[in-house]
């Protein structure tokens, strides 16, 4: 069973059976995201980490923890990597390898090449 793994102060990842256990109640979980981006296209998962991230950010500034989740921890370790290259300003790079370094199993997916581009082309979006 996957249990939470805290990344920044009050920002975990999680899957379904941490969303769905006593996990949030024990962790004081105000707010929780389902990261489901399977089967979407690159454009919208762009804009969606976009949104997101926004998101994260406001719950964070008023100091409530928030769950990121998915099937199996993937996605959410992808939305957490792109509020890390947005609000801690780092590459994408730097980014994945502090996720991985805080969940040694992240990003171990077929869809990695598809992701990890999808995360570079988030980071150019923000100098642009």
């Amino acid at each position: 069973m996957e249990c939470g793994r805290e990344i920044l102060p009050g920002l975990w990842i999680g899957d379904y059976t941490t969303y769905k256990s006593n996990f949030t109640f024990n962790k004081n979980i105000k707010s929780s995201l389902n990261c489901n981006m399977k089967h979407k296209s690159p454009q919208i998962i762009l804009h969606y980490l976009q949104k997101a991230t926004l998101l994260i950010h406001k719950q964070l500034k008023q100091l409530n923890n928030i769950l990121l989740y998915s099937q199996n921890t993937q996605e959410a370790c992808i939305l957490a990597t792109a509020y890390l290259i947005k609000y801690a300003n780092i590459t994408a790079i730097c980014a994945m390898n502090l996720i991985k370094n805080k969940k040694p199993d992240a990003f171990i997916t077929n869809e990695l090449p598809l992701f990890k581009k999808i995360l570079l082309q988030f980071e150019k979006s923000l100098k642009n």
